[in-house]
């Protein structure tokens, strides 16, 4: 028998067309095990599958079974997404899901496309975070460092677009500083890493990112 939070999990693999074991043990559980053991019911039930991605980690992504995906466009109207895993980016998927789910703890979450966004937006980023006071917040995921006139080129056609914020995601701590000193200098521009952001919303309510003044060295 599905439960609620079973629901809303499925639900939130459908916005990617897959998620992985690490991303869900950072959100609905409370640790990789659990939701490993979760995960391995419902496949037993047939109602979500395992694709091997072929790297040693992680091994397997968790997509929606057949059974699952007609209950969503049968049952709930919802049109289930295609299933596409690129090998490239699946690091910056993980990282991606999890900033999701913990930022919609303090706002509404939007993933964007350029074939979506393109049209209307002068720089589509990874998600748009509007915040309850209506201010939006340009989401970037950085698993892979740009060039400095490709940054330059970002924020200027970002600019365009008014955010209150540009935040930028990053995998791991040891990554934030040297990161925001090499952006190209804007007062808008927030640096944080994932498992920061986490522990902030959690304990906070609050991401809390820095402004690169704030990391600056010297």
């Amino acid at each position: 028998m599905l439960t609620d939070r079973d629901l809303e999990m499925l639900k939130f693999i459908n916005v990617y067309g897959r998620t992985f074991l690490p991303v869900l043990g950072r959100t609905f559980f409370n640790s990789e095990q659990q939701a490993r053991n979760r995960i391995n019911k419902l496949f037993a039930q047939k109602i979500v599958s395992y694709w091997n991605t072929g790297l040693q980690t992680p091994r397997r992504a968790v997509v929606l079974s057949s059974d699952a995906r007609s209950y969503f466009e049968n049952e709930l109207d919802i049109t289930p997404k295609k299933v596409q895993i690129s090998m490239t980016t699946i690091n910056h998927n993980m990282v991606e899901q999890m900033a999701h789910y913990w930022l919609s703890k303090i706002g509404s979450v939007e993933r964007t496309s350029v074939a979506k966004h393109g049209a209307i937006m002068h720089h589509v980023p990874d998600m748009i975070l509007t915040l309850p006071s209506g201010a939006r917040v340009f989401v970037e995921i950085e698993t892979q460092r740009k060039s400095h006139p490709r940054y330059e080129d970002i924020f200027f056609k970002a600019n365009k677009g008014d955010p209150a914020q540009v935040l930028y995601i990053l995998p791991r701590a040891d990554q934030v500083q040297s990161f925001a000193n090499f952006l190209p200098k804007w007062e808008k521009i927030r640096v944080i890493d994932i498992d920061t952001l986490i522990e902030n919303v959690q304990k906070t309510g609050k991401v809390s990112a820095k402004a690169q003044n704030d990391l600056r060295i010297g």
